[in-house]
């Protein structure tokens, strides 16, 4: 199996960001300037024919303004970003569910158990040395204690 160099997979993957980041970028930028665009009639004419009108109102003909179209190119670039996302780095939660995973989650099963292993020896150990010093203790001959040793 041929051996990849680390500092071209190191590489691959800054580059592999670096676009992601780029595209992230350009649809930020791009979607505010579609919402300013499909904005600007509404302001338009907010500016002309409601010129007292309060902040509560504004924002409540804002909601209801029927001419927005904005968002739907922003929704579906925005899965095309989702999808590229989980491309460069995996889908949250689950991660990249490739071998490298298998291979970082067996080492660590295989810690977890080696230590749950030591543990249980060492715990055994300890065992087996209380029962020890109890033998040895039980050995001790009443005789030769003294009356002032017993309570």
């Amino acid at each position: 199996m041929k051996k990849r160099d680390p500092y071209k997979l190191a590489r691959r993957r800054v580059i592999r960001k670096k676009r992601f980041y780029q595209h992230l970028t350009v649809y930020i930028a791009v979607a505010l300037f579609l919402f300013g665009l499909n904005a600007i009639p509404f302001f338009f004419n907010w500016l002309n024919y409601y010129p007292g009108m309060s902040l509560e109102e504004i924002m409540r003909q804002a909601y209801y303004y029927p001419n927005w179209w904005f968002q739907y190119p922003a929704m579906s670039w925005g899965l095309a970003i989702l999808l590229h996302y989980s491309a460069v780095f995996g889908i949250p939660v689950i991660g990249n569910l490739d071998e490298k995973w298998e291979k970082r989650t067996m080492e660590q099963e295989l810690k977890r158990l080696n230590a749950k292993e030591l543990n249980a020896k060492d715990s055994s150990k300890k065992v087996s040395e209380d029962k020890l010093t109890l033998k040895e203790l039980q050995k001790v001959k009443l005789q030769e204690l003294d009356d002032s040793e017993l309570v």
